[in-house]
């Protein structure tokens, strides 16, 4: 046999092997896959027998990290889509945020991030004149957040009272909450909570400015830290999503069509293997691109 013929039958053999593998890891995936969306419905009848008008029953996911998507759209129904404005401190890449799929149906806002290339690759999709999304390159803390949003949200309305507030920073969130709700009221809060430690558990970060996540457990205030002081402000806790990531607080002057259940009974413990459930095709910012160039 000649070298090319020996090269040609190596790589015969190779891509057999390879494309074998690409079969057997599809395969895996799409098991996996159905693995967690049995998991979610198991969740949700649990769900549904305790608390049968939790709105997390009505989560899916478009854009948003597990179900807070289909969250969101059902608490807005509730309390009418006001002047669909928001504000995502910790908006990521944009490929998966909380408001990714609000800008899409017609919402204004402001997001912002610590990460300049997050920044830099949603910017890349954004025509430069678009009046529906501010992006904001800064690192939030207690003593800045509302110069922060006071500063870019003039472009989308007067003050920082939009009608969602989402946070994830994976550190201080606890206190950048606090200090926009010593000056803003916005009508529904999003806000990522550590389900480590369950209701009533109170824990939280000490506060640091430059504080980052280690990729540990030390990180952000339980849901009863959270649950405290938004209470202090006139919110009540509404739902927390099934992965246990994000919990859900509305302005107590628009609850006439929630059913409340007690703290103890909405904490979601931390599932984040549903992190990895699929909505479809992987996240792109081109249908972000082609709705805000009109």
């Amino acid at each position: 046999m000649s070298v090319l013929s020996s090269i040609q039958e190596h790589l015969k053999t190779w891509s057999k092997k390879f494309l074998s593998a690409i079969g057997r890891n599809a395969f895996r995936e799409s098991i996996a896959q159905v693995v967690l969306h049995q998991e979610v419905a198991r969740l949700k009848a649990e769900v549904r027998l305790l608390t049968p008008e939790n709105i997390v029953l009505d989560g899916y996911k478009i854009y948003s990290q597990v179900d807070e998507d289909g969250i969101i759209e059902s608490i807005i129904n509730k309390i009418g889509e006001g002047e669909k404005t928001f504000i995502e401190i910790g908006c990521g890449d944009g490929s998966e945020n909380n408001t990714h799929a609000l800008v899409l149906k017609g919402w204004k806002g402001v997001w912002v991030d610590g990460n300049r290339g997050n920044i830099e690759k949603i910017r890349k999709h954004l025509p430069a004149d678009n009046s529906f999304l501010v992006l904001i390159n800064q690192m939030i803390t207690r003593e800045n957040v509302v110069h922060v949003l006071q500063q870019s949200i003039t472009e989308i309305r007067n003050d920082i009272s939009v009608d969602l507030l989402s946070v994830d920073i994976d550190g201080n969130d606890f206190y950048v909450l606090e200090a926009i709700l010593l000056s803003s009221k916005p009508r529904v809060l999003c806000v990522e909570y550590n389900a480590k430690f369950p209701y009533p558990m109170e824990l939280m970060v000490e506060y640091s400015p430059l504080r980052g996540w280690e990729r540990d457990d030390y990180q952000g205030a339980s849901l009863a830290c959270f649950t405290r002081l938004c209470e202090r402000y006139g919110y009540s806790l509404v739902t927390c999503n099934l992965s246990g990531n994000n919990a859900f607080f509305v302005n107590d002057q628009e609850l006439d069509n929630f059913t409340l259940y007690p703290p103890e009974q909405l904490y979601r413990p931390a599932r984040y293997d549903l992190i990895e459930l699929k909505s479809g095709h992987p996240a792109s910012g081109k249908y972000l691109r082609d709705h805000l160039q009109y």
